[in-house]
């Protein structure tokens, strides 16, 4: 019982990390001034809703994808893991928020909650 459920788990941030790996190379196929940056980025939502459904306990596959997008890309050891780093503070941050002020899972069932996203 307890296998199965930690077998599930490493299941869905294998997932997460390997979703946020191709929507950041899709997101980067948009790049037109520098490979490593574009104005759309996919994996910010993918992100936002894996924290807000699955908890903020999934903060490390967000982190190794993220990682794994900009080491491939064009940076180095340390640039990678320093934006790494930002994008998943970014989500945790995001996800937070949306739990704070608007109600988190349940933030788009009431008008007023969805202003609050705005």
């Amino acid at each position: 019982m307890i296998q199965s459920r930690l077998l599930r788990r490493l299941g869905l941030l294998a997932a997460l990390a390997a979703g946020y790996f191709v929507a950041g190379k899709l997101g980067l196929e948009v790049a037109y001034i520098h490979p490593s940056a574009t104005a759309v980025w996919p994996p910010t939502g993918l992100t936002l809703a894996a924290l807000l459904l699955a908890g903020y306990d999934v903060w490390p596959a967000v982190l190794v994808g993220a990682f794994l997008v900009n080491i491939t890309t064009a940076g180095s050891v340390a640039t990678s893991a320093a934006i790494a780093v930002g994008n998943t503070l970014e989500g945790l941050l995001g996800a937070y928020l949306v739990n704070r002020f608007a109600r988190g899972q349940r933030a788009c069932e009431r008008a007023r909650d969805i202003f609050k996203l705005a």
